[in-house]
This record gives C-alpha cells, sequence and structure tokens, in this order.
C-alpha cells in the first residue's frame, strides 16, 4: 500500500513532465472535461470528444513513461494486491473466448494474441490442438506463457509476412496510442479469412470512476468502438457484452466502408451518463469512500478489516 502511496505522488507531481495534449482519433480537439483523477487519485484527465462522441484521456502519458510502466510490472500492482491468486484464477476461469470463437476457426489454426499475459486467454486453444503465440510487455507474465506453451512472437507486426487465423486482442485496445495504425498493421497478418477478436471494457455497462484507470487512453461505447473499427476498414462478423461489464466485437477483412453512427446523439448520451453518474457518485460513492479513509486511519488496516467482517456477518445473518 504504502508503495503505491508514494508512486502517486511522485506521478502526480510529475505528471506534467511526461503527458502531452493529443487530439482525438477524429482529429477533433473539442472537449468536455468529464473526470481529472482516476479511482487510485491518480491524475487522469478524461475528456469527451464533442465532434465523435469518443471518451479518452488528455492530456495523456507518453508512451515510453507507459512502456516502462507495463515492464516493471507496476500495472499489476494497481489491480491487484494478490497476484499469484489472481493469475490462478484467471487460468481457471479464462475460457470464454475459447468458448465464442471455438465455433468459427479451422482446426489447427494459427492463433496470435497480443498481450498475452500469463497465457489463461490462449490455453483452451492449446489443449484443442492449435499453435498459438503471443506477444506480452511484462518480462514476469511473458515468463509463465513461455512455461505454459504459449510461443514467443517479438517480431514486428509491419515487416512480419506471417499470418494468422485468428488475432484475440483483450483488454489492449483501451491501452494504445495509435489505434487507427495498430489496427492496420494486424490486417496484414490476418488471413483474408480469418478472424480479429477484440475485448474492451464498456462504460456504458459501467459508468463510474472505476472504470478511469490513468493506464487506459480509450472507454468504449459500442458505437465508438465500431466506429473505429469500420474506418480500418474491417466489417462487424458479431458483437455483444461479455462479463457484465465487458464488450467484445469478431471483426473480419472487408474492402468497403462501414456506415457512420449519429454523432450528436453519441456526445448527448454520454453526457447524460456523466450527470446521473455524478448524482449517485456524491451521494454515495464520496461519503463511502472518505469514510472507509476515515475509519482506516482510526482503527488502522487490521481493525477495519475485522469490523468489515463482522458487519457482514451481522448482515447476512439477520436479513
Amino acid at each position: 500500500m504504502n508503495e503505491n502511496y508514494y508512486f502517486r505522488n511522485k506521478y502526480n507531481k510529475e505528471f506534467s513532465n511526461f503527458s502531452k495534449i493529443n487530439p482525438c482519433l477524429c482529429g477533433s480537439i473539442r472537449d468536455y472535461q468529464l473526470f481529472k483523477y482516476d479511482r487510485h487519485e491518480h491524475l487522469c484527465p478524461t475528456v469527451l470528444c464533442e465532434k465523435c462522441g469518443l471518451v479518452r484521456s488528455n492530456p495523456r502519458i507518453n508512451s515510453d513513461y507507459m512502456i516502462d510502466f507495463y515492464e516493471s510490472d507496476n500495472y499489476r500492482n494497481f489491480t491487484t494486491s494478490n497476484k499469484t491468486k489472481v493469475y490462478s484464477n484467471y487460468f481457471r476461469t479464462s475460457k470464454h473466448i475459447y468458448k465464442i470463437l471455438s465455433r468459427y476457426i479451422k482446426p489447427k489454426s494459427e492463433i496470435l494474441e497480443i498481450g498475452c499475459g500469463g497465457g489463461w486467454n490462449l490455453i483452451p486453444f492449446l489443449r484443442s490442438g492449435h499453435t498459438i503465440y503471443g506477444t506480452e510487455y511484462s518480462k514476469e507474465l511473458k515468463k509463465i506463457s513461455e512455461y505454459k506453451g504459449i510461443i514467443k512472437y517479438d517480431k514486428n507486426i509491419k515487416s512480419s509476412k506471417k499470418k494468422f487465423d485468428l488475432i484475440i486482442v483483450s483488454h489492449v485496445l483501451e491501452h494504445l496510442y495509435d489505434i487507427n495504425n495498430f489496427l492496420n498493421n494486424l490486417k496484414k497478418i490476418l488471413k483474408d479469412d480469418g478472424y480479429l477478436y477484440i475485448e474492451v471494457p464498456s462504460i456504458e455497462k459501467k459508468y463510474s470512476l472505476d472504470q478511469i484507470q490513468f493506464f487506459h487512453n480509450y472507454y468504449f461505447t459500442k458505437n465508438t468502438l465500431i466506429k473505429y473499427c469500420l474506418k480500418s476498414r474491417f466489417k462487424v462478423f458479431k458483437w455483444s457484452y461479455v462479463l457484465g461489464i465487458h464488450q467484445f466485437i469478431i471483426l473480419k477483412k472487408y474492402v468497403g466502408y462501414g456506415v457512420h453512427y449519429n454523432k450528436i446523439n453519441e456526445v448527448t448520451k454520454i453526457k447524460e451518463l456523466h450527470r446521473k453518474y455524478f448524482l449517485l457518485f456524491y451521494r454515495r460513492y464520496l461519503f463511502n469512500f472518505y469514510f472507509r479513509s476515515l475509519v482506516k486511519k482510526l482503527f488502522g488496516e487490521f481493525l477495519t478489516t475485522k469490523v468489515k467482517f463482522i458487519l457482514k456477518f451481522l448482515r447476512t445473518s439477520f436479513l
């Protein structure tokens, strides 16, 4: 906890040194401010593009800082307090991507996952006889994935001649900088009859401070996700919600152009979500946040945990 506290203070103090203002993917700089800090109180200016409706970080951290952050494994320190337990749980439960895609892909396909973590999404494909490749920034997770049998893929996508039957991009797109260029490069290594699977959080399903994280550059609705996938000249094979608060899209190659959505409606929708969120936020979330902080200061971490356990027990016993 102290490590994260010192990181946050240093990060906030030096934010202007490693961040810069960037236009939206549509090129616009007309922004509407949504949030200033993320859920961990890191500076994370989050805005709504008033031209296309995309939610993004602006100013945002530069890519060099972010790569160092991922490679140092600090990312996992903010997303979990017990990495070993979480990794084990991922390997036990991360089967939904296989269940979604197994009906579409051919036997003995060649599959690549960008940002494969420890390989948890890929293990079911590996066990079904497919040839599996993965890329990963984290040194720790890279070792785990290789131990599990995932072939390390560290070639430059732009110059690679190898093509894949399926490319998986799960909870990666929101971290990227140049999404248009990224998708165009993936198209080069995807077979003509191949599938591109993308999974991202849905800001429509859970519009709250829990979604806002300084290592996220973009926050997608269904419409903005589809819009920027179509811009790279893919066609939508399937789209749906998954795991309660996330969404996935399966894409195929396409030579035409997609249909654009109503930009005004998209902007209006996000502003209405934002208005409703803050009505609830100031009533409940903010009060609970500072109340919990006060209790921890008064009683310490250990006693606070015990009190929470007792209150939970009493609630479940008498309700």
